[in-house]
């Protein structure tokens, strides 16, 4: 998993960046005066994701569905 997380990271850089360009970039940081808001912001949303994942529970008991379901 930390593979692909680090593989999808590098894939959005890139992407956004032929998006969207560099000016586009440089904007965001021209607007709020440096990238701190941006980055707190996709923090919360990385944890939020994990604690989703989190609250997931179990996996299902397939023999048991399989037999109450017979």
């Amino acid at each position: 998993m930390g593979f692909a997380a680090g593989a999808e990271s590098d894939v959005i850089a890139y992407l956004a960046a032929r998006y969207f360009s560099m000016r586009a970039d440089g904007r965001i940081r021209d607007t709020t005066g440096s990238y701190d808001q941006m980055l707190i912001a996709a923090m919360a949303l990385f944890a939020t994701g994990g604690v989703l994942l989190l609250a997931l529970g179990r996996y299902p008991d397939w023999r048991q569905l399989k037999a109450f379901a017979a």
